[in-house]
């Protein structure tokens, strides 16, 4: 486009355009060098660096805050252009976040994603939240529960967000989801719900309550637990409840285990249309037997550097070539490690371990020939010459 061309175009269609931009790159840093071009494009793109606000360290909160506020006096309101905050996750962050990420939330009315997954964020922020901008949002990752919470109100507060199509509940206390007029969940474009515990107490009162909830567009359900207990050293019977409600709608489902003879058939048996399913640190036994048969693809997340857990994974492995029936739809076995530094990869398992790499050479040929591939964490297979 030459400079003639460029001149005639309104802001409004070079602001459409800018934000196409850097909505696609989901970060405000690529509207920088848009500042430098002209008078016209850095009044334009400057609101834009305030599109995706992800804070590293509690300081950062107060900047901006401060930023706001100048232009808010000067009658400009660069938080309207925010989409997206995020509070990262491998940053400790302290009480005294909250009330200034509370102040903040009154500038950015047309968040469409807001994270705080490991700062809780008490009944005020969720409060707020939902004034300002509880019908536009569409993703919100928090952290509820703590000392001194009322976690039932903050349970009930996630009704103002009529439009979340993906939720992430981190929980760090379940003591109080008790009550039975907590009004349940309506949340009619939810397809991702995920849930993390941080507490030792059992999950029943919640699944409880969840089980009351509407999600009619659910499809993604994902349960982990970080508390040490894992959730699959639970009862089956206290996730039960879950998958039987919303089981017959689930397209992908992740899970912790329990181990034991009975568990792949109490919880597999719900999910009726499942495509994929991802099994974290514990694999179930007799998994083939009671595979769901919509299943095309089997995630499995174990630690390669513990001994116990490479030996269930072989003993799995064999327990789909021999159990696997001809009515089920796998086709795709696909490992990780939970190490991030010790990932699973055909090209380099022979140099780390002969041993194992030969004991998942044959079990790779033994699916092959049922039609299953063993994909690495690449997504590579082994193919038969």
């Amino acid at each position: 486009m030459d400079s003639t061309s460029s001149r005639k175009l309104t802001q409004d269609v070079w602001r459409y355009i800018f934000e196409e931009i850097v909505d696609e790159a989901k970060s405000a840093h690529i509207a920088l060098p848009l500042l430098l071009v002209c008078k016209q494009w850095k009044a334009i793109a400057l609101p834009l660096l305030y599109r995706y606000l992800h804070f590293y360290e509690p300081p950062s909160i107060t900047k901006c805050l401060q930023t706001l506020v100048r232009q808010g006096i000067r009658g400009a309101y660069p938080g309207n252009s925010t989409r997206s905050i995020a509070l990262d996750d491998g940053t400790p962050w302290p009480d005294i976040t909250a009330p200034r990420l509370e102040r903040l939330l009154r500038y950015t009315p047309r968040l469409k994603v807001f994270n705080s997954s490991m700062l809780p964020v008490g009944t005020d922020i969720l409060d707020i939240l939902g004034q300002t901008c509880g019908p536009l949002l569409e993703k919100l990752d928090i952290a509820i529960g703590g000392k001194s919470t009322d976690v039932t109100l903050q349970l009930a507060l996630l009704n103002r967000f009529t439009s979340l199509e993906h939720l992430t509940i981190e929980l760090f206390d379940m003591a109080q989801i008790i009550s039975m007029d907590t009004p349940a969940l309506d949340m009619p474009s939810l397809g991702v719900l995920i849930l993390s515990c941080f507490t030792d107490e059992p999950w029943s009162s919640l699944v409880h309550f969840l089980c009351r909830s509407s999600f009619v567009a659910l499809d993604f359900l994902s349960l982990i637990d970080y508390s040490g207990q894992l959730l699959g050293q639970q009862p089956c019977q206290t996730v039960l409840p879950l998958l039987e409600t919303f089981g017959h709608q689930l397209l992908t489902v992740a899970l912790y285990l329990p181990s034991g003879e009975d568990v792949a058939r109490l919880l597999f048996g719900p999910l009726k249309t499942v495509k994929k399913i991802y099994l974290l640190c514990t694999l179930p036994d007799d998994i083939g037997r009671f595979l769901p048969a919509s299943l095309n693809e089997l995630q499995l997340h174990i630690d390669f550097q513990d001994g116990p857990q490479m030996q269930d994974l072989l003993q799995c492995l064999d327990n789909l070539r021999d159990k696997k029936r001809k009515t089920h739809a796998l086709e795709m076995v696909q490992l990780y490690s939970w190490a991030t530094n010790v990932q699973f990869y055909w090209s380099t398992i022979g140099a780390n371990d002969p041993a194992f790499a030969g004991n998942l050479m044959l079990r790779s040929i033994g699916l092959q020939s049922k039609g299953i591939k063993l994909l690495d964490s690449a997504g590579k297979s082994v193919t038969l010459s």
